[in-house]
């Protein structure tokens, strides 16, 4: 129990440290701009449904952003400011720091739901007049399933990427870049009868499987198989560098 227990208690102590709490202050503001539209269009939405679908779609790309910039500012640090190799140094072995990552991003996955979930009731109790029963009668195992696994892949996206690359500057500028050239497949392929690139590309598959209501195996295997495949790169990836770093001393 201890190696799941010391990764996480390193994990939160890092969680406070300077450049993180400033960027989650920046992270807030950000995300108080679908927010803000979203109280606009609720203006001519009439059913609890019709507010949860158009929430879920205003806030997916936001939430699954900040999950992906997060992660790779916060791994980042790791890497820039020399905490990985402390952590290592000290005795915490690669399974323990990925495992650590991983609880943490799948606690922040967790919480970002329930903040849109939280969003969604109390315009529907205030907007709608609507009872928190039937505004509940849309919620789903399935739906909180895809969306928190959704929200979680996103944030070990964020991790491949400076596990990879180990640049937290260029990664932070990669997210917003990748998911506008996935929102441009979208657009490639609107009118299309056959959406390959809208159905398998990671930023796609990610936004379809968050706003699935129920099962739907197709978005599902693609996220889980991108998930495992990114954890297991990362892992690799770590111990590649490691062993080399051992060779070269």
């Amino acid at each position: 129990m201890s190696h799941i227990i010391l990764p996480l208690k390193v994990e939160f102590i890092k969680l406070f440290r300077k450049s993180n709490v400033l960027f989650l202050l920046v992270l807030a503001y950000l995300y108080l701009t679908p927010i803000s539209t979203l109280l606009q269009e609720t203006k001519t939405i009439s059913n609890a449904l019709e507010l949860y679908t158009q929430s879920q779609i205003s806030l997916s790309i936001i939430s699954l952003l900040v999950m992906a910039i997060f992660f790779t500012n916060s791994i980042g640090n790791d890497f820039v400011e020399g905490s990985y190799r402390k952590l290592i140094a000290i005795g915490l072995n690669k399974k323990e720091y990925i495992i650590g990552k991983l609880l943490l991003t799948l606690l922040f996955s967790t919480l970002i739901f329930g903040m849109n979930l939280s969003l969604y009731l109390i315009l529907g109790i205030t907007k709608l007049d609507t009872s928190l029963s039937m505004l509940s009668s849309h919620l789903t195992v399935a739906l909180v399933l895809n969306q928190i696994l959704s929200l979680f892949t996103a944030g070990v996206f964020g991790f491949l990427f400076i596990a990879v690359f180990r640049n937290r500057v260029v990664g932070l500028v990669f997210f917003p870049l990748w998911l506008s050239i996935e929102f441009t497949f979208r657009l490639m392929e609107y009118h299309s009868e056959i959406k390959i690139l809208t159905t398998f590309s990671p930023g796609n598959a990610l936004f379809n499987l968050y706003n699935t209501l129920n099962i739907e195996f197709i978005p599902l295997i693609i996220v889980v198989t991108t998930c495992i495949l990114f954890i297991t790169i990362i892992y690799q990836n770590l111990k590649h560098r490691d062993e080399k770093s051992q060779q070269l001393q």
